[in-house]
Formats: structure tokens, C-alpha cells, sequence
């Protein structure tokens, strides 16, 4: 890898790795010079994405990855760093949707299973990442809230859910930002609105093609069009990048598209 490489010789983890907003982040650190931890339940999704980084001759590793299990997740991040002496950044892209429903018509199981993937799962990732870079004494931790994660600061009908479990995954990162800034280490998040590529967000838009025009529409997204995952990884090197990020922590980057901005209609 070329010195000049904005991540040459940084080891990035990237969960969430094996589809969508993960699989083309892990894809450009690669090709902006980092050895890859990509990281997913899927192992043989995630070693297709290790061949073709390869091929591309970017360096990447793959590891099977359980955010649920905080253990596994420990020791999934140990055995990263005893092979390869250091964790500089991670990407904690791992999470989801789930039911819809009003908050009276939603089980608690499936309330409780969105919140075990969406905020236990990071704040697992999280926890064991802190472990390593504080004692480390340098690091960066971009904690992506998720696709459609503009709802960490707005409400959507009938996801309370998922809201809920994104609000809260704010002020976590919010906490831990401020408790290991005396490290060295900085913790910031982006929050991408409506996104491609997305299998969800495809596959909802072929069964309702007219949504496609409203999300376009400059009342909806002011920029005109939906925001591609290309824009969220600009925001992620940015945030991993201790050179263009300098200071920052406990930030959140919207990437929408300038979705959620109140607009006044005189139409």
C-alpha cells in the first residue's frame, strides 16, 4: 500500500460488513489504504467481499462476529489485536429494523429484540473497542447509528422501537465520548437519512415505485435525491481521520440530504 494513502497502515474494524451501507464503506477504506476488519454473522459473504478488496489489492481480514454476545465480541476484538498489534478505528454499522407497529400493538419481545440489536449491539462493540484504545491511548470509534438514523433525533409513525433505540444509542455515544476523551481516544457517530445501496429500501420502493418521486421531491429531500452510501463514507473518513477530524467528539454528521430540516411550504 502506498504511504500516501489517507489510512495506510491503520487497522479499521467495520461491522455490519456483509451488505449495503458496511459493505461499501469496508470496500473505500480498503482502497484508501486500511487493513479491513470486516466483521458479521455471515462469514461467506464477508470473505467474497475479502476477495474482492483482495483482487483490488487492498488488504482485508474477516471475522465472525455476534454483537449480541458481549463476550464474543471481547474476545473477537482481543484476537484482532494480538494479530495485528493495534485497533485504530471501527465503524459500528451493525443494527436494524424490525415490526411496525403503535407502541400498544407492538410485543414487548420484538420492543426489546430492536433494542438488543440496535443498542446493546453497538454499546457491546463499543465497550470492548473503548477497552482496547484507552488503554492504547489513541483511536477512533465512528459509531454509525444506523441506516435511516436521522430518527436518533426525529420520531417515525409507528417505530417507536427503533427511535427509541436510536435516541438512546446517542446519548450513549455521547457519554462514552466524554469519558474517554482524556485517552486520546474520540467517539462520534454519522446519521444517514433514506439510502442506496439499501436491500430494505429497494425492496420497498419496487413494491410502492410512487414513494420513489416523494422522497425526490425538494420538500422531502431538499438536495433532490436520495442520499447514496458514497456520501456516509465521507463522513466516516472524515470522523476516523484524525488529520480532518482534529478535536471532534461526541459529534453526530447527518447525512440526509437535508432530510428533517423543517421547511416551510408557501405553496
Amino acid at each position: 500500500m502506498s504511504s500516501s494513502k489517507r489510512f495506510a497502515g491503520k487497522v479499521i474494524l467495520v461491522t455490519g460488513a456483509s451488505s449495503g451501507i458496511g459493505e461499501f464503506v469496508a470496500k473505500e477504506l480498503a482502497l484508501d489504504g486500511a487493513h479491513v476488519i470486516l466483521a458479521a454473522r455471515r462469514l461467506e459473504k464477508l470473505q467474497a467481499i475479502q476477495h474482492t478488496i483482495e483482487a483490488g489489492h487492498g488488504l482485508a481480514s474477516t471475522v465472525a462476529l455476534d454483537v449480541l454476545d458481549f463476550e464474543s465480541v471481547r474476545r473477537v476484538l482481543q484476537e484482532i489485536v494480538a494479530t495485528h498489534g493495534r485497533l485504530d478505528g471501527a465503524f459500528n454499522n451493525a443494527g436494524g429494523a424490525g415490526q411496525s407497529g403503535t407502541l400498544l400493538e407492538l410485543e414487548t419481545a420484538e420492543f426489546k429484540r430492536i433494542f438488543e440489536l440496535n443498542f446493546y449491539g453497538t454499546y457491546h462493540c463499543m465497550k470492548a473497542e473503548l477497552e482496547i484504545m484507552t488503554q492504547q491511548k489513541f483511536g477512533s470509534i465512528a459509531a454509525q447509528v444506523n441506516n435511516l438514523s436521522m430518527f436518533a433525533k426525529l420520531i417515525m409513525p409507528l417505530q417507536a422501537a427503533y427511535c427509541a433505540s436510536k435516541h438512546a444509542l446517542l446519548a450513549l455515544q455521547n457519554s462514552a465520548a466524554a469519558e474517554a476523551a482524556a485517552s486520546g481516544v474520540r467517539v462520534n457517530s454519522v446519521s444517514p437519512g433514506f439510502c442506496r445501496p439499501s436491500e430494505s429500501l429497494d425492496g420497498y420502493l419496487q413494491q410502492h415505485p410512487d414513494v420513489e418521486s416523494t422522497l425526490a421531491s425538494p420538500l422531502v429531500h431538499p438536495s433532490g435525491a436520495i442520499v447514496h452510501a458514497s456520501d456516509v463514507y465521507a463522513s466516516v473518513a472524515l470522523l476516523l481521520d484524525g488529520k480532518t477530524s482534529g478535536a471532534m467528539t461526541g459529534a453526530d454528521l447527518p447525512v440526509t440530504g437535508g432530510h428533517g430540516i423543517p421547511l416551510l411550504s408557501l405553496g
